[in-house]
C-alpha cells in the first residue's frame, strides 16, 4: 500500500450536519464551502451551476444552500477530517431522503464534491462510505444518484464502488443528460454479545476472517477481497468524484 493511502485512511473523518441558524449558516461555514466550490472550477465549468467557475462568489453559493434547504427532506453535510486538517473542510454531502417523484422509493445522493487540493487521496471513498453507513443505519436499503454526461472520472468513481447504471434522462434542475446510478446498500445486521462471542477466533484470539470479510475495502485500497487481489497502484488510480448532478 502506498503511502499516501496509510497516512489518509488512518485519519478521523466524519460527517456533520449543516443546519441553518434563524435562517443564517453558522459562522465560518459560508467562507469554507465557497472555497470549496472554488477548488473544482473544472467540474463546475461541467456543471454550469455558476456563472463564473473562476470567480465563484459566497453570495451565490448560499443561493444555492437555501434551494437545498427549500426541499423538505433535504440534509446538507460536512465531511471534515482532523481539526487541524489543512483545508478544514474536506467535502461537501447534499443528500435528498426523500425523491420528489412518489414512485421512487430510494434517498439520493445529490452532491459529493472532495476539496480540490486532496483529490485523489481517498477521501471521496471515505466520505461515500459514511453516507453508505448512514443510510443504511437509518434502514434505508438503497441509494441513487446521477452523473453528468462527460463526468466521466465521477462515473469511474461511482461505478469503482458497486454503484450500476439503470437509465438515462435529463436531470430535474436543467434538463442535463446524466446517467442514473443505483447501489444496494442491504441490511445493518446487528449481533447479539453471544453471536459475538461465538466468532471463529484466530491466532493471537483476533476474530479470523472469511473469504469476502473485507470486500467493502476494496475501493478503499483495502486488504483482502474474496476475489484475488490487484495491484495496489491499479486501485489507487480510482478518482475522487468532484460531484454530480443535482436530480
Amino acid at each position: 500500500m502506498r503511502p499516501v493511502f496509510r497516512a489518509v485512511y488512518g485519519t478521523p473523518m466524519r460527517l456533520e450536519p449543516l443546519v441553518p441558524v434563524d435562517g443564517a449558516l453558522p459562522a465560518g461555514a459560508l467562507a469554507g464551502i465557497t472555497a470549496l466550490h472554488a477548488s473544482n472550477a473544472a467540474f463546475h465549468r461541467l456543471t454550469g451551476d455558476f456563472p463564473d467557475p473562476d470567480a465563484i462568489r459566497p453570495e451565490q453559493v448560499e443561493a444555492g444552500l437555501v434551494a437545498e434547504f427549500a426541499q423538505p427532506s433535504a440534509e446538507v453535510l460536512l465531511v471534515r477530517a482532523d481539526e487541524d486538517a489543512t483545508p478544514p473542510l474536506s467535502g461537501l454531502v447534499c443528500l435528498l431522503h426523500e425523491h420528489p417523484d412518489p414512485f421512487d422509493p430510494y434517498p439520493w445522493i445529490g452532491l459529493l464534491v472532495v476539496h480540490g487540493d486532496l483529490h485523489g487521496r481517498g477521501y471521496g471513498g471515505r466520505a461515500a462510505g459514511l453516507v453508505e453507513d448512514r443510510l443504511r443505519a437509518a434502514g434505508r436499503d438503497g441509494v441513487r444518484l446521477a452523473v453528468l454526461d462527460g463526468n466521466d472520472h465521477a462515473l469511474g468513481f461511482w461505478t469503482h464502488r458497486g454503484y450500476r447504471v439503470i437509465d438515462r434522462r435529463a436531470d430535474r434542475q436543467a434538463g442535463r443528460p446524466c446517467r442514473v446510478l443505483h447501489k444496494e446498500l442491504g441490511r445493518v445486521v446487528k449481533r447479539s454479545p453471544a453471536a459475538r462471542r461465538a466468532v471463529p477466533r484466530g491466532v493471537g484470539g483476533t476474530p479470523r476472517r472469511s473469504s469476502g470479510g473485507a470486500c467493502d475495502r476494496k475501493a478503499e485500497g483495502g486488504e483482502r477481497s474474496g476475489l484475488r487481489r490487484r495491484p495496489t497502484t491499479q486501485r489507487a488510480r480510482v478518482p475522487d468524484p468532484a460531484g454530480q448532478a443535482r436530480f
